[in-house]
């Protein structure tokens, strides 16, 4: 028998009929026993899973309060949610906050995240909802353990929406920090693109990194700059006073300058003069390149008959400066070291 038909108590309402399957799972045989009475209002027939069947009670579910058009929903409890007022979605913005004030989280923050497609560019602006009012601040803050030093990155903008008019307010975007209550400004990005530091230092770290300047090129690159004294010391057993052996330079670069006024104390019998400790080695680049040539002056010091002027040069490869004197034909000579004689020298220099 495939199913069972039931007339119509009066004979005349026509038949129900309850139909097996076509075929059951693994063509087993199944037998389902009905429950001892005809259960309450509402309820249905449930199984077991062993073919016993009850009358059950459909439960009461999860209960949705304060929905509106486009809240979000949040938990509120066991079984329990609720559409969430300040916090709306309407398919294009989400919003944080009432809607004529979004982002109050705290604070009278004015806070919107809205994505926008102009043309064939896409972005994700952070906006002050206030954008007629001209003055008015628009505030990222990046807030750490308040045992730390804050951190606030802070843009300004204005109702020309960061434009360059005549008409508009300044616009910039500022990086500060919060100790105890004392916000600093440290550094700015003006709506030109121009960077300004308030405080401290540019720190390039890493070695061979820099600055470029006018390319990108390895050429373009300053990756140095260094700044000191040192005391001078000479060859040939020559001795310099230590009251006046102290000498300067500056480093840009590669490009080296010295300068200093040294006074002899022991000669050691005439011996060329030769500065031997220049703080950087000197490069070489081919063609004669490395002979450089500096300005030297003298005071109590003599020259051999014959020649007029001293100066000086340095070799490639090498951290040694050598003393001259030059006359107007035939080749310059050693300048030979005197006793408490004075040189006052500048040279500039690449380094290798």
């Amino acid at each position: 028998m495939s199913k069972i038909k039931l007339q119509a108590t009066d004979g005349n309402g026509g038949t129900i009929s309850l139909k097996g399957p076509t075929t059951t799972d693994g063509n087993a045989e199944f037998e389902l026993t009905l429950p001892a009475n005809d259960g309450s209002s509402g309820q249905y027939l449930k199984t077991d899973g062993s073919g016993a069947l009850s009358w059950s009670t459909v439960s009461a579910g999860t209960a949705l309060t304060g929905s509106t058009d486009n809240t979000i929903c949040t938990v509120t409890g066991a079984n329990a949610i609720a559409g969430e007022a300040n916090l709306t979605f309407d398919g294009s913005q989400l919003g944080v906050g009432s809607s004529s004030n979004y982002g109050t989280i705290g604070t009278a923050a004015a806070f919107q995240v809205q994505g926008t497609n102009t043309g064939s560019n896409t972005s994700i602006n952070i906006v002050n909802a206030a954008t007629s009012n001209a003055s008015s601040t628009c505030d990222v803050n990046v807030w750490q353990d308040y045992r730390l030093s804050t951190r606030i990155i802070s843009g300004r903008e204005n109702a020309s929406n960061w434009t360059s008019s005549a008409s508009a307010a300044a616009s910039y975007l500022g990086f500060y920090t919060n100790s105890a209550g004392s916000v600093t400004e440290h550094l700015r990005i003006e709506s030109d693109g121009d960077i300004m530091v308030k405080t401290n230092d540019i720190v390039v770290e890493g070695a061979g990194k820099g600055i470029l300047l006018g390319g990108t090129a390895a050429a373009n690159k300053l990756d140095d700059y260094e700044e000191g004294v040192w005391d001078a010391t000479c060859a040939n057993s020559v001795t310099l006073h230590a009251d006046a052996n102290k000498c300067t330079y500056v480093k840009i670069g590669t490009l080296v300058h010295v300068a200093g006024e040294v006074r002899v104390n022991d000669t050691n019998g005439g011996s060329d003069f030769k500065i031997n400790n220049l703080p950087f080695t000197t490069s070489n680049l081919g063609e004669g390149s490395g002979f450089l040539t500096g300005s030297v002056s003298r005071y109590n010091w003599s020259l051999a008959s014959g020649y007029y002027r001293p100066l000086l040069n340095a070799s490639p490869n090498t951290t040694t400066m050598i003393f001259r004197q030059d006359k107007e034909t035939g080749n310059a000579i050693g300048l030979d070291a005197i006793a408490n004689g004075y040189l006052v020298f500048n040279f500039t220099y690449k380094a290798a």
